[in-house]
């Protein structure tokens, strides 16, 4: 049994502890290098923290720290302290996963910056940690490793998507990492595994060799016991990156030095809306801020209620410019191998196909006034607290739908650029950390740093740690629904919900249809082949996209009943071969209302739709009068487009003058999410 009453055994050692001794050669690198190893190899078969390990470089960078060390050449508080970096950071000649079987051989030949700047501190690298699928997805058992446990019930997730980081500082196999936060990322494993996490202002951390989840939201930073131990994590990875086009050139001050034991004249706003009124929580959760909130009085802060705009606001916002991006990120692997990614992923990623350039530049500019909103509270106020999150769920409990439906409190410091400190605020009576988030003013770190090393000078929460039994197995757990499965493992409530957003594109289409008198919209944004310059179509270039996806669907609606006489509007596969690509013609006389060519079936109450069993590849919808559909995509008349998915998925443009296939935008795509989701296989 390993338990933790003291701070006599090396694992467990903050980092400042650590970093004492090693100085004064009471304890050396490999010796504490070697403890760690032991840890490791004892217990994370029970947590699956690690995903890679790299014990041997970690002996050797070690030998060389204890030398160098040895002869004067003391580097500062890092030189020689183990670390473990979540596994989307960059590390030459060792791979750089995201936890997905896309990037599963993926072997960096650079570092990171953030991997570079802690290598030039001298810290040793123990390995790469377990996460949500590219920081997103998750937590997923279709991947190829599984997902980090939390340490404090084996049983419970560790929150995410920083998952193995936050399991690994909480069971003493690292005592620091780097996490990465996009919407909460940082902030909720620290929570839920009992330990300190700090998300820095947009900009303070370089994230070149990182791999993106949001370019407009996305953070590095570091995860620990302490506060304390933050601080000293920051202080090596601060500062501008002349690689990453989101780097700010702001002086690094001595982040250490800001520490101090009380709080006097400091202004605390409490946003206390978001625990009594926006999100349901325990009665633990509660009585834990309550307390929080007397010892920060205690400390000398005045603290006073404050209100910032709903959260649902802010989750809006990132939600349409995340997803949108995160698409970005992974459209051509998404494209290539899409059977590659875990099906959590997918029901995030996909769903943003029906966002429009018009929704990404409306969340856009809608972010840019909820950071004008701060500006006076920043004025009244030198830090905010509110909750962080409750008692860590089972498995079971995750739901992959969820994401879109409930809003959280974790995604406004991510919308305004904030940082924010979070820090374990007492128990459950089950046992579990709960936890508190600490908001600063951008480029606040110090203040928040002085916060949050007060409360724990004042508390012993942070000092708690799990037990766990050497080389014991991980329990069985009941795994999570998927997004997955054939037409009748679907939920139906689901397929309702693909399918009304499905007819609701499809209505905003061929509404343009109607009023431009063409045969097909004219596609905004799809580059055009010389043709096409010289003979435009007769309908404007800018499909007005802002129904896309909301536009209201009667129940029992079909999409025979919005089509014109004369058009066919149906859900096509790729298939096998070219002239398989698309539907057969008919006869113009007998518009096809229910065509089910070759085998195939009917998709149930969605008339005027068709696909091939034998069809691989998502699915599209296609749309062109009846008489123009043709086998050979060079066949259509000058003024006829045809839409169909290539062989590998991606949506063309194929026009009758040479043939050449042109990229359509992505939200072109949206109906496949329909028949995606409602669970047509494709491999």
């Amino acid at each position: 049994m390993i338990s933790s009453d003291g701070g006599a055994e090396p694992h467990l050692l903050t980092i400042a502890q650590a970093a004492e001794l090693i100085g004064k050669r009471s304890l050396s690198s490999v010796e504490y290098v070697e403890a760690l190893i032991h840890r490791i190899e004892a217990v994370d078969g029970q947590l699956h923290a690690f995903l890679t390990r790299t014990f041997d470089l970690a002996l050797r960078r070690a030998r060389r720290a204890d030398a160098e060390i040895a002869a004067g050449g003391h580097a500062g508080p890092l030189h020689g302290i183990p670390f473990a970096l979540k596994d989307v950071f960059d590390t030459a000649g060792i791979r750089t996963t995201g936890h997905s079987r896309v990037c599963a051989d993926n072997v960096p030949v650079r570092d990171a910056t953030v991997t570079a700047r802690l290598y030039g501190a001298g810290a040793v690298p123990l390995g790469k940690l377990a996460l949500h699928e590219f920081g997103h997805g998750g937590p997923s058992f279709d991947l190829p490793w599984p997902p980090a446990r939390n340490p404090w019930n084996l049983t419970r997730v560790t929150g995410g998507s920083s998952s193995g980081s936050a399991a690994a500082v909480a069971a003493g196999l690292a005592p620091a990492s780097i996490g990465t936060d996009t919407g909460g990322s940082i902030r909720v494993p620290a929570s839920r595994c009992g330990i300190t996490g700090l998300m820095p202002t947009f900009g303070l951390v370089g994230r070149t060799g990182v791999i993106p989840h949001a370019f407009s939201f996305d953070r590095c930073g570091p995860m620990a016991m302490t506060t304390e131990d933050c601080a000293i994590l920051l202080q090596a990875i601060a500062g501008p990156d002349p690689a990453d086009a989101g780097s700010v050139h702001a002086d690094v001050p001595d982040y250490r030095a800001a520490l101090g034991e009380d709080l006097r004249g400091l202004r605390i706003g409490v946003l206390r809306q978001n625990w009594e009124g926006e999100v349901a929580v325990s009665d633990d959760v509660r009585h834990a801020m309550e307390e929080a909130l007397a010892i920060l009085r205690g400390l000398g802060a005045t603290l006073e209620d404050c209100r910032i705009r709903p959260m649902q606001s802010y989750y809006d916002i990132k939600t349409v410019i995340g997803e949108t991006e995160i698409l970005s990120v992974h459209h051509a692997d998404l494209v290539a191998r899409p059977a590659q990614f875990g099906a959590d992923m997918l029901s995030r990623m996909l769903p943003a196909l029906l966002f429009t350039g018009d929704d990404y530049v409306r969340a856009s500019r809608e972010q840019r006034r909820a950071i004008a909103e701060m500006q006076p509270l920043y004025r009244e106020f030198d830090a905010f607290v509110t909750i962080g999150s409750g008692e860590a769920p089972p498995f079971d409990a995750h739901d992959p739908v969820a994401f879109w439906k409930n809003a959280n409190h974790f995604t406004a410091a991510n919308v305004t650029g904030q940082p924010v400190l979070a820090v374990c605020n007492g128990f459950s009576s089950d046992g579990l950390p709960l936890g508190m988030q600490i908001f600063g003013r951008p480029f606040g770190e110090t203040t928040l740093l002085r916060i949050g090393h007060a409360y724990q000078t004042a508390t012993n929460w942070h000092w708690r740690h799990p037990t766990l039994i050497d080389h014991a197995l991980a329990p069985p757990v009941d795994e999570p629904p998927l997004l997955a499965g054939t037409a009748d493992e679907c939920d139906p409530a689901l397929r309702r919900l693909c399918e009304s957003a499905l007819l609701s594109t499809t209505r905003c289409w061929l509404s343009c249809w109607r009023a431009r008198r063409t045969r097909l919209p004219w596609l905004p944004g799809s580059p055009a082949t010389t043709s096409m310059r010289s003979n435009p179509p007769t309908s404007s270039a800018s499909v007005d996209a802002r129904p896309f996806g909301r536009a209201s669907v009667q129940s029992g609606s079909s999409v025979g009943e919005l089509v014109p006489a004369g058009v066919d509007v149906g859900l096509c596969v790729p298939g096998g071969s070219r002239n398989r690509h698309v539907q057969r013609p008919h006869p113009p006389e007998t518009p096809n209302r229910n065509l089910k060519p070759h085998g195939g079936r009917l998709v149930p109450g969605i008339p005027g739709t068709s696909y091939r069993p034998d069809s691989r590849g998502p699915i599209a919808l296609v749309a062109g009068r009846s008489d123009a559909v043709h086998s050979s995509p060079g066949r259509c008349s000058d003024d006829q487009r045809h839409l169909r998915l290539g062989r590998r998925g991606v949506l063309r443009l194929w026009t009758e003058n040479d043939g050449t296939p042109n990229h359509a935008p992505a939200h072109v795509c949206a109906p496949a999410l329909g028949a995606l989701i409602r669970g047509d296989k494709y491999t």
